[in-house]
Protein backbone atom coordinates (compact mmCIF):
# COMPACT_ATOMS: atom_id res chain seq x y z
CA UNK A 1 0.00 0.00 0.00
CA UNK A 2 1.42 3.50 -0.88
CA UNK A 3 2.51 6.15 1.53
CA UNK A 4 -0.73 8.89 1.97
CA UNK A 5 1.36 11.87 0.73
CA UNK A 6 1.14 14.64 3.54
CA UNK A 7 0.51 18.41 2.80
CA UNK A 8 -0.19 21.55 5.04
CA UNK A 9 -1.37 24.74 4.58
CA UNK A 10 -0.31 27.51 7.53
CA UNK A 11 -0.64 31.05 8.44
CA UNK A 12 -2.66 32.94 10.97
CA UNK A 13 -5.64 32.86 11.51
CA UNK A 14 -6.27 29.36 10.08
CA UNK A 15 -9.01 27.79 11.45
CA UNK A 16 -11.20 29.24 8.52
CA UNK A 17 -9.09 27.58 5.68
CA UNK A 18 -11.02 26.13 3.13
CA UNK A 19 -7.91 24.66 1.38
CA UNK A 20 -7.96 21.31 2.61
CA UNK A 21 -11.60 20.99 1.10
CA UNK A 22 -9.99 21.98 -2.33
CA UNK A 23 -7.12 20.10 -2.28
CA UNK A 24 -8.77 16.92 -1.08
CA UNK A 25 -12.00 17.46 -3.64
CA UNK A 26 -9.09 17.72 -6.17
CA UNK A 27 -6.71 14.86 -5.53
CA UNK A 28 -10.10 12.35 -5.99
CA UNK A 29 -10.03 13.89 -9.65
CA UNK A 30 -6.64 12.04 -10.06
CA UNK A 31 -7.76 9.40 -7.83
CA UNK A 32 -4.93 9.70 -5.08
CA UNK A 33 -5.55 9.86 -1.25
CA UNK A 34 -3.61 12.63 0.54
CA UNK A 35 -3.75 14.24 4.00
CA UNK A 36 -3.98 17.94 3.98
CA UNK A 37 -4.11 19.81 7.60
CA UNK A 38 -3.93 23.29 8.18
CA UNK A 39 -1.42 24.33 11.49
CA UNK A 40 -1.43 27.63 12.77
CA UNK A 41 2.00 29.07 12.22
CA UNK A 42 2.56 33.10 13.24
CA UNK A 43 5.19 35.01 11.79
CA UNK A 44 8.37 34.75 12.99
CA UNK A 45 7.72 30.44 13.58
CA UNK A 46 7.89 29.76 9.50
CA UNK A 47 11.41 28.42 9.25
CA UNK A 48 11.25 26.62 12.26
CA UNK A 49 7.89 24.80 11.01
CA UNK A 50 9.71 23.78 7.55
CA UNK A 51 12.82 22.10 9.79
CA UNK A 52 10.38 20.43 11.68
CA UNK A 53 8.97 18.94 8.86
CA UNK A 54 11.83 18.53 6.73
CA UNK A 55 11.92 14.90 4.72
CA UNK A 56 8.00 14.67 6.20
CA UNK A 57 5.88 16.59 3.97
CA UNK A 58 4.73 16.44 0.02
CA UNK A 59 3.76 20.45 -0.07
CA UNK A 60 2.97 23.45 1.91
CA UNK A 61 0.55 25.92 1.25
CA UNK A 62 1.24 29.72 2.98
CA UNK A 63 -1.02 32.29 3.73
CA UNK A 64 -1.27 35.58 5.75
CA UNK A 65 1.20 36.93 7.08
CA UNK A 66 3.64 34.33 5.91
CA UNK A 67 4.44 35.05 2.55
CA UNK A 68 7.14 36.93 2.46
CA UNK A 69 8.81 34.96 5.06
CA UNK A 70 8.55 32.04 3.18
CA UNK A 71 10.17 33.88 0.34
CA UNK A 72 13.13 33.96 2.58
CA UNK A 73 12.94 30.37 4.26
CA UNK A 74 13.55 28.99 0.34
CA UNK A 75 16.55 27.95 -1.36
CA UNK A 76 14.97 28.20 -4.88
CA UNK A 77 12.35 30.35 -6.36
CA UNK A 78 10.70 30.03 -9.31
CA UNK A 79 10.32 33.17 -11.51
CA UNK A 80 6.73 33.96 -10.66
CA UNK A 81 8.08 33.74 -6.58
CA UNK A 82 11.06 36.52 -7.64
CA UNK A 83 8.61 38.95 -9.34
CA UNK A 84 5.85 38.71 -6.55
CA UNK A 85 8.50 38.43 -3.77
CA UNK A 86 5.87 36.40 -1.93
CA UNK A 87 5.65 32.53 -1.08
CA UNK A 88 2.20 30.52 -1.22
CA UNK A 89 3.78 27.11 -2.26
CA UNK A 90 6.42 25.42 -1.09
CA UNK A 91 7.79 22.13 -1.74
CA UNK A 92 11.14 19.84 -0.96
CA UNK A 93 13.25 17.91 -3.22
CA UNK A 94 16.92 16.95 -2.19
CA UNK A 95 16.91 18.53 1.09
CA UNK A 96 16.17 21.67 -0.48
CA UNK A 97 12.55 24.54 0.06
CA UNK A 98 11.39 25.11 -3.14
CA UNK A 99 8.99 27.84 -3.41
CA UNK A 100 6.58 29.58 -6.17
CA UNK A 101 3.68 31.95 -6.23
CA UNK A 102 0.30 30.78 -7.52
CA UNK A 103 -1.42 33.89 -6.25
CA UNK A 104 -1.29 35.84 -9.04
CA UNK A 105 -2.37 33.61 -11.71
CA UNK A 106 -4.81 32.41 -9.65
CA UNK A 107 -6.45 35.85 -9.24
CA UNK A 108 -6.54 36.56 -13.01
CA UNK A 109 -8.01 33.64 -14.10
CA UNK A 110 -10.57 34.15 -11.86
CA UNK A 111 -11.55 37.81 -12.70
CA UNK A 112 -11.60 36.23 -16.25
CA UNK A 113 -13.04 32.51 -16.47
CA UNK A 114 -15.45 32.86 -13.37
CA UNK A 115 -16.32 36.61 -13.05
CA UNK A 116 -16.14 37.27 -16.74
CA UNK A 117 -13.94 40.75 -16.00
CA UNK A 118 -10.98 42.01 -18.28
CA UNK A 119 -8.37 43.99 -16.65
CA UNK A 120 -7.90 45.53 -20.17
CA UNK A 121 -8.00 49.07 -20.27
CA UNK A 122 -9.27 49.73 -16.43
CA UNK A 123 -8.85 51.31 -13.49
CA UNK A 124 -7.30 49.20 -10.73
CA UNK A 125 -7.20 49.89 -6.70
CA UNK A 126 -5.68 47.93 -4.53
CA UNK A 127 -6.26 48.86 -0.56
CA UNK A 128 -3.53 47.54 1.48
CA UNK A 129 0.63 47.30 0.20
CA UNK A 130 1.45 43.28 1.74
CA UNK A 131 2.18 40.22 0.30
CA UNK A 132 -1.24 39.48 -1.41
CA UNK A 133 -0.76 42.34 -3.67
CA UNK A 134 2.64 41.10 -4.29
CA UNK A 135 1.67 38.06 -5.28
CA UNK A 136 -0.56 39.00 -7.91
CA UNK A 137 0.81 42.24 -9.25
CA UNK A 138 2.49 40.88 -12.31
CA UNK A 139 0.03 39.15 -14.18
CA UNK A 140 -2.33 42.16 -13.37
CA UNK A 141 0.18 44.38 -15.50
CA UNK A 142 0.58 41.75 -18.12
CA UNK A 143 -3.75 42.15 -18.28
CA UNK A 144 -2.81 45.44 -20.04
CA UNK A 145 -4.76 47.89 -17.45
CA UNK A 146 -4.65 51.79 -17.63
CA UNK A 147 -3.84 51.87 -14.17
CA UNK A 148 -3.44 50.47 -10.87
CA UNK A 149 -3.46 52.63 -7.81
CA UNK A 150 -1.81 51.18 -4.24
CA UNK A 151 -3.52 52.95 -1.43
CA UNK A 152 -1.80 52.32 1.90
CA UNK A 153 -1.37 53.36 5.48
CA UNK A 154 2.13 52.40 4.82
CA UNK A 155 3.64 54.58 2.17
CA UNK A 156 7.13 53.20 2.18
CA UNK A 157 5.71 49.88 1.52
CA UNK A 158 3.40 51.02 -1.06
CA UNK A 159 6.67 53.35 -2.27
CA UNK A 160 8.62 49.90 -2.59
CA UNK A 161 5.68 47.89 -4.47
CA UNK A 162 5.59 50.70 -7.03
CA UNK A 163 9.13 50.67 -7.31
CA UNK A 164 9.56 47.19 -7.89
CA UNK A 165 7.18 47.03 -10.23
CA UNK A 166 8.68 49.53 -13.07
CA UNK A 167 5.49 50.33 -14.67
CA UNK A 168 4.27 53.75 -14.85
CA UNK A 169 0.82 52.62 -14.73
CA UNK A 170 1.44 51.56 -11.25
CA UNK A 171 1.17 54.63 -8.79
CA UNK A 172 0.33 55.06 -5.11
CA UNK A 173 -2.66 56.57 -4.55
CA UNK A 174 -3.05 60.12 -3.94
CA UNK A 175 -6.09 62.55 -4.02
CA UNK A 176 -4.03 64.70 -6.19
CA UNK A 177 -3.15 62.43 -8.61
CA UNK A 178 -6.58 60.57 -8.65
CA UNK A 179 -8.91 63.11 -8.48
CA UNK A 180 -10.42 62.04 -12.25
CA UNK A 181 -10.33 58.65 -11.76
CA UNK A 182 -13.61 55.90 -11.57
CA UNK A 183 -12.17 52.37 -10.56
CA UNK A 184 -13.87 49.45 -11.87
CA UNK A 185 -12.11 46.85 -9.54
CA UNK A 186 -11.62 47.92 -6.02
CA UNK A 187 -9.19 44.89 -4.23
CA UNK A 188 -9.41 44.43 -0.70
CA UNK A 189 -5.76 42.63 -0.13
CA UNK A 190 -6.00 43.27 3.59
CA UNK A 191 -6.66 40.60 6.41
CA UNK A 192 -9.16 43.23 7.86
CA UNK A 193 -12.10 41.19 7.13
CA UNK A 194 -10.72 38.16 8.91
CA UNK A 195 -11.26 39.89 11.57
CA UNK A 196 -14.55 41.31 10.92
CA UNK A 197 -13.26 44.74 9.88
CA UNK A 198 -13.59 47.27 6.74
CA UNK A 199 -10.05 48.40 5.98
CA UNK A 200 -9.32 52.25 5.87
CA UNK A 201 -10.39 53.70 2.45
CA UNK A 202 -9.99 56.73 0.12
CA UNK A 203 -12.91 58.66 -0.94
CA UNK A 204 -13.06 57.28 -4.48
CA UNK A 205 -15.06 57.46 -7.12
CA UNK A 206 -16.34 54.44 -9.76
CA UNK A 207 -19.83 53.61 -11.14
CA UNK A 208 -22.44 50.69 -10.42
CA UNK A 209 -20.28 48.45 -12.92
CA UNK A 210 -17.63 48.78 -10.86
CA UNK A 211 -16.44 45.57 -8.90
CA UNK A 212 -15.30 45.31 -5.36
CA UNK A 213 -13.26 42.00 -4.77
CA UNK A 214 -12.04 40.92 -1.32
CA UNK A 215 -9.02 38.74 -1.10
CA UNK A 216 -10.41 37.18 1.58
CA UNK A 217 -13.42 35.02 2.33
CA UNK A 218 -15.53 33.24 4.94
CA UNK A 219 -19.01 31.78 4.68
CA UNK A 220 -21.20 35.10 5.24
CA UNK A 221 -20.55 38.50 3.03
CA UNK A 222 -17.21 39.77 4.42
CA UNK A 223 -17.09 43.39 6.04
CA UNK A 224 -15.86 44.68 2.26
CA UNK A 225 -18.20 43.14 0.53
CA UNK A 226 -21.23 44.51 2.19
CA UNK A 227 -19.37 47.78 1.87
CA UNK A 228 -19.39 47.49 -2.02
CA UNK A 229 -23.17 46.08 -1.77
CA UNK A 230 -24.12 49.07 0.08
CA UNK A 231 -22.56 51.58 -2.67
CA UNK A 232 -24.91 49.49 -5.37
CA UNK A 233 -21.84 47.44 -6.84
CA UNK A 234 -21.34 43.40 -7.70
CA UNK A 235 -19.25 42.78 -4.83
CA UNK A 236 -16.89 39.27 -4.33
CA UNK A 237 -14.88 37.32 -2.01
CA UNK A 238 -11.47 35.69 -2.49
CA UNK A 239 -12.74 31.99 -2.85
CA UNK A 240 -12.79 32.07 -6.46
CA UNK A 241 -8.99 33.33 -6.07
CA UNK A 242 -8.63 30.64 -3.35
CA UNK A 243 -9.62 27.87 -5.49
CA UNK A 244 -7.46 28.74 -8.84
CA UNK A 245 -4.54 29.35 -7.36
CA UNK A 246 -4.97 26.03 -5.33
CA UNK A 247 -5.23 24.78 -9.08
CA UNK A 248 -1.94 25.75 -9.87
CA UNK A 249 -0.16 24.74 -6.60
CA UNK A 250 -1.77 21.35 -7.55
CA UNK A 251 0.01 21.24 -10.62
CA UNK A 252 3.03 22.14 -9.21
CA UNK A 253 2.65 18.61 -6.59
CA UNK A 254 0.94 16.46 -9.02
CA UNK A 255 2.07 17.57 -12.39
CA UNK A 256 -1.88 17.61 -13.20
CA UNK A 257 -4.06 20.63 -13.82
CA UNK A 258 -7.16 20.14 -11.58
CA UNK A 259 -10.83 20.90 -12.43
CA UNK A 260 -11.26 23.76 -10.72
CA UNK A 261 -14.77 25.01 -11.61
CA UNK A 262 -17.03 22.68 -10.29
CA UNK A 263 -14.92 22.29 -6.52
CA UNK A 264 -15.85 25.81 -6.52
CA UNK A 265 -19.43 25.72 -7.43
CA UNK A 266 -19.44 22.88 -4.59
CA UNK A 267 -17.91 25.19 -2.11
CA UNK A 268 -20.67 27.92 -3.16
CA UNK A 269 -23.59 25.89 -2.46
Amino acid sequence: MSKIEKYYVIGNPIAHSKSPQIHEAFAKQISKQIQYDKVLVSRGELKNFLQENKNSVKGINVTVPLKEEALDACDFLTDRAKKARAVNTLWEENDKWFGDNTDGVGFVKDLNDNLGFSADNKNILFIGSGGAVKGVLDPLIDCSPRSIFIYSRNIEKAKIIVSNAGDKRVLIYKKTNSNAVKFDLIINSTPASLYGEIPQMPDIEFDNNAIFYDMSYGSEPTPFQEYGISKGCHSVDGLGMLVEQAGFSFFQWHGKHPETREVLDTLRL
